[in-house]
Order: C-alpha cells, then structure tokens, then sequence
C-alpha cells in the first residue's frame, strides 16, 4: 500500500472515531482503531450476508484480519452502526461499521478472534486463500 493511500486511510479511520465520538453513536468504549486497522488482513473473496437491525444485504468480505474485516459494498451502512455478518454457513461475527467510503467499509469486531474462532475458520474455509 502506497503511503498517500495509507494516510488517506488513516485520516478516514480518524475522523470516523471522531464523529462516533461527537454523535454518540455508540456507548462502547472506543479502542485504538489505528492499531486494530494495522493487524495483519488478508485479501478474500466471500459473500456473506450483513444485518443492521431488520435490513439484511449481501455483500461480500474483501478482507479479514483478527481485529475486523472489508466488506463492499456496503451501502447503508454508516461509521457508528453495530452489524452482524453473517456467513452461508450460519457462522456471524458482530462489530461496529468504522469507516465507510465509496461504497466499501471498515468493521471492528466487537471482540478480537483468534485462529481457532468459528467464525475466521469458515472466512478461511470459503475463500481457499492461505493464511499464514
């Protein structure tokens, strides 16, 4: 990733804590997104299914790593709205929508996985990529 990308990222990734932060729009505590953003993600392929409260959309994960994941597209989603994705398989992970931009968005899980989550081994499964 270029720098200029990695610093627009950056500034987006900010100023969707901010405004999360000003609007209120979740009571969680706000963790460092810069550093979970920076976890290690891996390029993927795989469709899912997201829920916002009663509107459901398919979309599809364009990358994964231990502290969230990419989806596109993602409109009607917006920076403070809490999701739950939802693979084929029936395995979901919840987390809160961070960045949203052209159609693409950030999600932070609501809790970190690991490698023996059900949820990332379905991801990985469904993708047939190699994850080191």
């Amino acid at each position: 990733m270029t720098a200029l990308k990695r610093k627009v990222l950056d500034a987006i990734v900010a100023r969707s804590v901010q405004e999360a932060v000003e609007n209120k729009a979740s009571k969680r505590e706000l963790a460092d997104v810069r550093i979970l953003r920076r976890q290690k993600r891996k390029p993927i392929n795989v469709r899912a299914i997201v829920h916002m409260g009663t509107v459901s959309k398919s979309t599809v994960i364009r990358d994964i790593s231990k502290g969230g994941l990419g989806l596109s597209p993602a409109d009607g989603l917006y920076p403070g709205c809490d999701i739950t994705v939802a693979l084929i398989t029936g395995e979901t992970k919840t987390g809160i929508v961070r960045w949203w931009l052209a159609g693409s968005c950030g999600v932070q899980f609501n809790l970190p996985v690991d490698d023996n989550d059900a949820f990332q081994k379905a991801v990985k499964r469904k993708s047939g990529a190699i994850f080191a």
